[in-house]
């Protein structure tokens, strides 16, 4: 990251510390004591989150512009987000891949199609299949009480 994204970040942070410090009511030196011993590590990662959105927006494209492989020049950054769009739109329609990776998935085999005559005969055979087993459950335990207990 750019020095001066950091230095920026830093420089929000301690105001934003000094800040919470000024806001209490007494400015004596005890009150600088019992404000560290105060302020616990959630407060810290408010007073960061809050520090890094003040971070200016042009502070961070121009660090992103000294990365290798960025634009060197401000032009990129003023794009709008809906030009990107469109042309990434337009790149995709160029692309003759593009319309099978699309419909990849409508011949796909792994579901089958039923009808409602299928569906009402599958759910039929399933209730059946489990009221068998029920029944076949039932026989078993009432054998089991009907039989003596070899004493």
């Amino acid at each position: 990251m750019d020095q001066r994204t950091i230095r920026s970040f830093n420089g929000l942070y301690r105001i934003n510390v000094l800040r919470e410090l000024l806001i209490n009511d007494d400015n004596t030196a005890e009150s600088v004591t019992t404000f560290y011993k105060r302020i616990s590590l959630r407060d810290c990662c408010y007073m960061a989150a809050a520090s890094w959105e003040s971070v200016k927006q042009t502070t961070l494209r121009n660090s992103w512009n000294k990365v290798p492989g960025g634009s060197e020049s401000g032009a990129d950054g003023d794009r709008d987000n809906g030009m990107e769009i469109e042309e990434i739109a337009r790149m995709l329609r160029s692309i003759s891949i593009y319309g099978e990776w699309l419909g990849c998935d409508s011949e796909d085999q792994d579901f089958q199609m039923m009808n409602d005559e299928e569906i009402v005969e599958s759910l039929t055979w399933r209730k059946t299949k489990k009221s068998r087993a029920r029944r076949k459950q039932g026989r078993r335990l009432s054998l089991r009480i009907m039989l003596p207990l070899n004493t």
